[in-house]
């Protein structure tokens, strides 16, 4: 049987008291100060009129005070809603009507938003504070099938939509992805990503499920990934393909430590010189397909695999099933982690299925292994010459090129072409360079009419490509 998500601290605070779950900021915080301060917090939010059936937001930098909500609110019978702290104001107050939020921890207590808002560093202050007695807290945990999560999808263009998650949605996800790669009570897993995405929420349900240690760092910084890879006896490590561009591009020709495990990597195609890398310095990658919409993790290749096909991802992690919808080529995905629906505007929770099947936004094959290939986005398919090309195809050559460190393909209008390809890159390379070689490798429709050096890609906060922006970079 699952366990609910916030028994996880509990348990280990009784099994395991004096272990280090959480390090932070120079500080370590074993199971039972962790549990200890959770409290702590519940009591506060409770004095700032948090009633069971109500929605906690966040929105906040400080990833401590996060992580300590995501614990907080469903013991309080709550559902909690991480907000991207660098949203602008008017979408974060979309969101914030969307979900019905009854209470705001922010940093920013000036913020004029309809929501009664508790200032983040009180609340972390009172979670710190060892001095006064821990009254009890009365028993209104939300069940395991209720909602636990509001998650806001990453998505590149428009509004988010909110993501339902339940906690055995989170917790199928959790024992699925253990049971796929290893975790232990001597695990550490390094986690530099956001915690306003399922991606980085999920580690740390992974790791207090296990007992293991989490090293939670502000954000990504390169440097500090890679001394506390050296110092910190590491073994596992979330990244997106962005992130491992960044240290390869440090010049240090890093080869990981002994005790690095496994390194996840998704929220992105993985370009086959940066796997190629990876492989000459052992790192021991495992490219990952996932959604917020399926609780994180839908497939894993692990044990870490070479010379693999672009996109492989490898197969599906036991809680979830993945068909090919036949014509589209969509990946169809079902399972315990499937989300609940999206939250809509009345208040009704939305499950779009077809046949007990939810259609993905990826264009996806299964090889004859069983192993997934991601090929691209369903949506940013282009015709080009009459043929039907995505542009993760021409990217995943174009990165082959000496001198190009990132590469995004798009496109505008032709009466001739219909999407007339056009390449942006960045790095050393010359344009005539990039040309001549996609004139020697690319065919026909495949091949891009236009090559154009830039000072960087534009990604969101995740890593992936902001495509609706790229058009604008031909214009500057």
């Amino acid at each position: 049987m699952l366990k609910p998500p916030a028994s996880l601290l509990t348990l280990h605070a009784r099994q395991i008291p004096e272990a280090v779950a959480l390090q932070y900021a120079g500080t370590d915080y074993t199971y039972a100060q962790l549990e200890q301060m959770v409290l702590r917090v519940c009591s506060s939010l409770l004095g700032a009129g948090l009633q069971p059936g109500q929605t906690l937001a966040c929105l906040d930098d400080d990833r401590l005070v996060t992580g300590l909500l995501l614990f907080a609110a469903p013991r309080l019978g709550c559902r909690l809603l991480p907000l991207n702290p660098a949203l602008p104001l008017s979408l974060a107050s979309e969101l914030l009507h969307l979900s019905r939020a009854d209470l705001l921890i922010a940093d920013d207590t000036s913020l004029q938003l309809d929501v009664p808002l508790e200032s983040s560093s009180e609340l972390l202050t009172a979670a710190l504070d060892e001095s006064g007695d821990l009254e009890p807290i009365e028993d209104s945990a939300l069940e395991i099938n209720e909602t636990h999560l509001l998650i806001a999808t990453s998505g590149t263009e428009g509004t988010p939509r909110l993501v339902m998650l339940s906690g055995s949605n989170l917790m199928a996800s959790v024992v699925a992805s253990r049971k796929r790669i290893p975790l232990s009570l001597s695990s550490s897993w390094l986690l530099c990503m956001p915690l306003f995405h399922i991606g980085g929420l999920s580690v740390l349900l992974r790791c207090f499920e296990a007992g293991a240690m989490v090293v939670l760092h502000g954000g990504f910084d390169v440097d500090r990934v890679i001394e506390a890879l050296d110092m910190q006896a590491i073994t596992h490590l979330s990244l997106v393909p962005t992130m491992l561009a960044r240290i390869r591009q440090t010049d240090r020709h890093l080869a990981p430590p002994d005790t690095l495990q496994a390194v996840l990597l998704g929220g992105d195609a993985l370009d086959s010189a940066l796997e190629q890398w990876a492989e000459v310095h052992r790192w021991p990658l495992c490219p990952t397909y996932g959604l917020t919409e399926a609780s994180s993790q839908v497939a894993t290749r692990f044990p870490p695999v070479w010379n693999r096909e672009p996109g492989n991802v490898g197969h599906a992690l036991d809680h979830m099933e993945i068909c090919i919808e036949e014509g589209s080529g969509r990946v169809m995905i079902r399972g315990q982690g499937m989300m609940q629906g999206y939250l809509e505007a009345d208040g009704r929770c939305n499950l779009p299925l077809v046949d007990g099947w939810f259609a993905t936004g990826d264009l996806g094959q299964v090889n004859e292994r069983g192993e997934l290939i991601i090929l691209g986005r369903f949506g940013e398919m282009l015709i080009s010459g009459g043929e039907n090309i995505h542009p993760g195809m021409i990217e995943n050559q174009l990165r082959m090129i000496e001198g190009i460190t990132d590469v995004a393909v798009t496109a505008f209008s032709d009466p001739e072409w219909g999407d007339k390809l056009v390449a942006l890159y960045v790095g050393e390379a010359d344009e005539c360079v990039v040309e001549d070689w996609a004139k020697r490798h690319l065919e026909g429709a495949m091949r891009p009419k236009l090559y154009r050096k830039i000072a960087a890609i534009p990604c969101n906060d995740n890593g992936k490509i902001q495509r609706n922006l790229l058009i604008n970079e031909l214009l500057k």
